[in-house]
Order: C-alpha cells, then structure tokens, then sequence
C-alpha cells in the first residue's frame, strides 16, 4: 500500500523532520528534542485516552484512534531521526530482537535482520506474531494489553530521551529498540483502527500541512 499511498516510512520520516526546521539549531538537542518527547508523551496519552472512552463506552472510536495514532506516529518519526538509523531498518532490527526473545533470547543476541523492512512487510509480521484478539474488531481485553503496553514503552523512550539530553550518544542504541517496540504497537493499533499503517501516515501528513498552511495564513492576516 505503500506504493499506491506514495509514501514510504521513510520518506514520512524525513518530511516530519522537516517540519519546523527554520526554527531548529541544526539537528535535535536540548530543549527541543526534550520538547518533542514531551509532545510524544502527549500525544500517547490521547490514544490512551481514545481507549479509554471506547473500553468504558463502548464507543468505537476508529477515527478518533487514527486520528491520535496519525500525531503519535509524527513525533515517533522527529524521534527516530535521532537514533541516526534509517527507520526501514529500525523496522527489521525490531522484528529481529522480538523474534530473538520469543525463542528464549538465545546466545549470540537477535539475528541480523533484513536490510529494511516496508510498512507492509511489518505489519503482516506484527499481526502473525501479536495473537488472534487484536484485529479490526479487537477484544476489550486486547485493547486494553495493545493500550497499556504502547504507553509503558512510550515511557521508556521518554526515560532514554531525558538521560540522551543529560550523558549524550550512550541511548542511542537503547532508544532505537524501544521505538522499535513503540511500532509495533502502534501497528496493531492501527488494525483495531481499521485503517492501514500507511494511510494513517498520510493522513497525518495532510492534517499537519493544513494546520500550517492555516498559521501562515494566519500571519500574513496579521500583517
């Protein structure tokens, strides 16, 4: 779907991290990188909010979910820039270390993954691999594991990103595997959303575009 959306992972990837860029010193560091993990965290919580509402309502929220999962998957990508890994092949060495420790971490650590992986290959191996509840028409029960685990590694990135700001290079590997873990939760999100990984990637794209194209607007009014 990739191909027929006209965008890749990656390329969703560096246009999020052109966004802004005027206001930006160069590369992601001090406040604003912290700044965007505190906008990651944020918008984690709006989804842990849309489930929230759809648990104790029953209310299925698909397009408030798409929408909340559209913002959490820009500023993943403002973060993965940070880890300097192309995030096709963050992709693989995720599958890679989830493979490794569900045969019971075996020694020698994961197996090399595939050069890169695309949004499609990911999500079918996601879902081969996540059980038979979450699917787009997930359980209660699954949403309420896929919620809670994208939050508490959510967390962890956060927890890599303070300490990033603070001692320097020494997360990057750590934070490449914990928004790897992120992903593919937020894959499977997106299934209970009913909508495709890809298409959530455009979606956010033309939200946030418009959003900008609205403040430009905006300025030149005040003008």
């Amino acid at each position: 779907m990739a191909g027929e959306m006209g965008m890749t992972l990656d390329e969703y990837v560096t246009w999020a991290a052109g966004v802004g860029v005027d206001r930006r010193a160069g590369v992601p560091g001090g406040r604003t990188l912290l700044e965007d993990a505190l906008g990651f965290a944020g918008e984690v919580g709006e989804v842990a909010g849309v489930l929230t509402r759809w648990l104790r309502d029953g209310d299925r929220r698909r397009d408030d979910l798409t929408d909340e999962l559209g913002d959490v998957a820009y500023y993943w990508a403002r973060l993965c820039v940070v880890t300097g890994v192309a995030p096709s092949t963050l992709l693989a060495r995720s599958r890679a270390h989830v493979d490794w420790r569900r045969a019971g971490r075996p020694a020698g650590g994961p197996t090399p993954g595939a050069a890169a992986m695309t949004l499609e290959e990911y999500a079918a191996w996601v879902l081969e691999t996540g059980g038979a509840g979450l699917t787009d028409r997930p359980d209660d029960q699954s949403l309420l594991d896929v919620g809670l685990a994208l939050v508490e590694d959510a967390g962890e990135v956060v927890e890599c990103l303070r300490r990033l700001a603070r001692e320097g290079d020494g997360q990057r590997e750590r934070l490449t595997g914990e928004l790897g873990d992120v992903w593919r939760y937020w894959t499977r999100l997106c299934v209970a959303s009913g909508v495709a990984p890809a298409e959530v990637l455009v979606r956010s794209r033309e939200k946030i575009e418009g959003r900008l194209a609205g403040q430009r607007h905006a300025g030149q009014n005040a003008v």
